[in-house]
């Protein structure tokens, strides 16, 4: 009985100045999404909450959260927790319940969510273990299906980064496709229906249960990781 979910929730997480906003935005431009700023989000407008008619009568209104196939949340470790909680049984259950003003109901809410966020001091401190170094609850990492950083300093990447920037001020600034071309390469990916083989899977199975084991012996140096992953 149980249900396997397809959509895939990431979070980008890592220094300023990284792009992570820039991602997140280009990437609401390329399919039908909402982009939400975390830090002005509160959970019943992501969600579902009640909202007061002009005439005094409230009535249920659902947020981007049910509404959306794909959702990009900025700012995620701005959010205030009570707001952010909003978005565990989205992740997990893929459903929505309201119990407010005597109604009591749960709508279906099956969003890909696209996170970003900063470390917990601006910028990561590699003296510190992981989880010190994420501002938010070790609850909600986990309900992230991949988790990318974006720490390293590389000064020939930064390098790619200043001549970018440099150049779109001196319009000189040329895309390397067009953004119709990539948008019909994501959708003819989207197309595609894989299956999983026995041999694949048996080796997703052993990756996992040898990372459960790494993390077991060095706990501090990991983001914790459940069944969920699997």
């Amino acid at each position: 009985g149980n249900i396997r979910r397809d959509q895939i929730h990431l979070l980008l997480i890592g220094n300023p100045s990284k792009a992570k906003s820039e991602l997140l935005k280009a990437t609401n431009e390329l399919v039908e999404s909402s982009y939400i700023n975390g830090k002005m989000a509160s959970g019943a407008g992501m969600a579902y909450g009640m909202v007061k008619l002009p005439n005094g009568t409230s009535v249920a209104q659902v947020g981007p959260l049910g509404l959306s196939r794909f959702v990009q949340i900025d700012e995620l470790d701005k959010m205030r927790i009570e707001d952010r909680g909003s978005l565990l049984e989205v992740m997990e259950q893929q459903s929505i319940s309201l119990t407010k003003a005597g109604i009591h109901s749960s709508i279906p809410a099956k969003p890909s969510i696209l996170a970003a966020a900063n470390p917990k001091f601006s910028t990561w401190d590699t003296e510190l273990d992981i989880l010190k170094n994420i501002n938010f609850e070790s609850f909600l990492l986990t309900r992230f299906d991949l988790i990318i950083g974006l720490i390293t300093e590389d000064p020939v990447n930064d390098g790619f980064v200043y001549d970018h920037i440099i150049s779109g001020a001196l319009g000189e600034h040329k895309t390397i496709f067009e953004k119709s071309l990539l948008i019909k390469y994501i959708n003819l990916c989207r197309m595609n229906t894989p299956t999983l083989s026995k041999e694949a899977g048996r080796k997703i199975s052993d990756f996992f249960k040898k990372i459960k084991n790494e993390i077991q012996i060095n706990n501090n140096e990991y983001v914790p990781i459940e069944t969920r992953q699997l």
